[in-house]
């Protein structure tokens, strides 16, 4: 059995988002000053798969900034 999943850690004080997504669907990212939206992907795999090694290994925090205005989605 194996579940996805993602996780957000807000920091409002700077505007920034670090993302961590294990098989879990792409978020999509709205820029407001250039009108477009992006699918941030950062590597990882599902939960469940592995035992460990691979999954730290292929799974990663990727941060990035928001500036006022943009949209963060995630969805399922």
């Amino acid at each position: 059995m194996f579940i996805s999943m993602a996780y957000l850690v807000v920091d409002h004080s700077v505007g920034s988002v670090t993302l961590a997504r294990a098989g879990h669907d792409a978020p999509l990212l709205y820029r407001r000053v250039q009108q477009t939206v992006e699918l941030i992907k950062p590597p990882g795999m599902v939960v469940g798969i592995d035992s460990g090694s691979v999954f730290d290994r292929i799974t990663n925090d990727f941060a990035i900034r928001l500036e006022q205005g943009d949209c963060l989605v995630l969805y399922t």
